[in-house]
């Protein structure tokens, strides 16, 4: 359907309605669209109001669900303090990937060992994320690390259950079928609740006293506690509430980002040439190791552009969602929004909009043969432009062109993360804990080829890879 809309609508400047499932139809708009689309203010388009409704989170995020979406303290620590302080992460998340990755694929040298894909790849990320999210005591508790990636899974499907049931009747539903993620938030509690109490009672006493002997942990649920204290709002220091914006974190990052890099594994070792590629790409991480003492910063991971264009290009050809860029109307009056050089449609309130981004990342307009997985689509030129930069022969706009083609970078045809303002803010962090784990697995396991790649399975329009994906690898010596 969405391949027919693309051609029939969006390549004649048109917009088409995309159902929903357990909701209103979608309006999807044609690329020329896109800036119009992201320009627009908060008063006009809104986010957050999709996410509020295809969440649920009333319901699987508690009573304060929407307080939650509307004052998203963890989301700002993710834009003001994450991104800024990536340097000073990459070594914990390394060391944390470097315990996972022993633990779920094993350290024998001398056999295949057979291990599910996705599953290990989600326990990983779960792992590494909250290394930065939680800190060190909770990333490394089991019942943590399982009941977090439970809950999400399990408020995910309570959502769509509850959008097919109707608004009178969702107070009714919603205990019952809460039962089981119920329990999953209370594990997750117990375990969360000490440490943030801790962590409250620690920085109020270094911030009134600055010689109280603590030191602040490096990590987003410190940042948060800091957050919620500058609101001066008891309210916010309430330990539950941090634990379900700890929760929330893991929610919108943890399956985006074990998606994603489930997809480049396999999408690496289907591919025609993988054994050329993955030694390009091994030599590209022990030239640059060699440069940083043996050791990943992220001035070295910013060099990988192998490895960047690699993991870009797998985003592309394996869309996490088939449309991208999603807003809701919340003007009273509705907007009106350029299809074309001089021409507009009016879109009442509550209409919501996206773009086509699984067509427009599979157009020859945009991409040169874009059915097929080119590893270095994006690193090549870069590649290039830099052997000419050391001649001498390039221009500045050359190089202005070129670094929007870097894995965090969003466009009009490249919308993995979304696109303007409200861009995925955690995409920083995302492509820093991918480009570390995949050159992990390059430089520490081999991964016996694979003949085809398993069929990935859509859920609830998510590209989600197959759970049941099998991989061989040996630990390398």
């Amino acid at each position: 359907m969405l391949d027919k809309g693309y051609h029939n609508y969006s390549k004649n400047n048109k917009p088409f309605a995309l159902p929903m499932f357990g909701g209103k139809p979608w309006l999807v708009l044609p690329q020329i669209s896109a800036k119009d689309l992201i320009s627009r203010s908060d008063s006009e388009l809104s986010s957050d109001d999709i996410h509020i409704e295809q969440l649920q989170v009333n319901y699987t995020l508690g009573s304060k669900g929407v307080h939650l979406m509307r004052l998203p303290l963890q989301f700002d620590v993710l834009r003001r303090q994450l991104t800024r302080k990536l340097p000073l992460l990459t070594n914990a998340v390394y060391d944390e990937l470097d315990r996972g990755f022993k633990q779920y694929w094993g350290t024998d040298t001398a056999n295949w060992v057979e291990v599910e894909a996705f599953p290990t790849c989600l326990r990983l990320v779960t792992r590494a994320a909250n290394r930065v999210f939680a800190g060190e005591e909770i990333c490394r508790n089991e019942d943590f690390l399982e009941h977090s990636k439970l809950y999400t899974q399990g408020s995910v499907f309570v959502a769509m259950a509850l959008r097919l049931i109707p608004k009178f009747l969702r107070p009714l539903a919603s205990p019952i079928l809460q039962l089981r993620n119920s329990h999953h938030f209370r594990v997750c509690a117990r375990i969360c609740v000490p440490v943030v109490q801790k962590r409250i009672r620690d920085t109020k006493a270094k911030q009134d006293d600055p010689s109280h002997q603590w030191e602040p942990p490096v990590d987003a649920l410190q940042w948060l506690v800091e957050e919620c204290i500058k609101t001066k709002n008891p309210k916010e220091l309430d330990p539950i509430l941090i634990t379900r914006r700890l929760l929330l974190l893991n929610m919108v990052a943890i399956h985006t980002t074990s998606i994603s890099i489930t997809h480049a594994i396999l999408n690496i070792n289907t591919f025609e040439h993988s054994e050329e590629v993955n030694a390009s790409l091994r030599e590209e991480c022990n030239r640059l190791l060699g440069e940083n003492d043996g050791i990943w910063t992220k001035a070295a991971l910013n060099e990988a552009l192998r490895l960047d264009s690699t993991i870009r290009e797998s985003m592309r050809c394996d869309d996490l969602e088939p449309f991208s860029t999603g807003r809701m109307v919340v003007h009273p009056n509705g907007i009106d929004i350029n299809t074309e050089a001089g021409s507009s449609i009016h879109v009442p309130h509550g209409v919501t909009l996206c773009l086509p981004s699984h067509g427009i990342h599979r157009d020859p307009e945009f991409y040169d043969s874009p059915l097929e997985f080119r590893p270095f689509r994006f690193s090549e030129p870069r590649e290039s432009f830099l052997r000419l930069q050391k001649e001498a022969q390039t221009d500045m706009q050359t190089a202005l062109d070129l670094k929007t083609t870097s894995l965090v970078t969003t466009s009009d045809t490249y919308l993995a993360f979304g696109h303007g303002r409200h861009a995925c803010p955690g995409r920083f962090f995302a492509a820093q804990e991918m480009k570390l784990m995949f050159a992990y697995v390059l430089q520490n396991y081999d991964i016996e080829k694979l003949k085809e790649k398993p069929p990935s399975t859509m859920l609830m329009g998510t590209n989600v890879p197959n759970e049941k994906a099998k991989i061989r690898v040996k630990r390398r010596v």
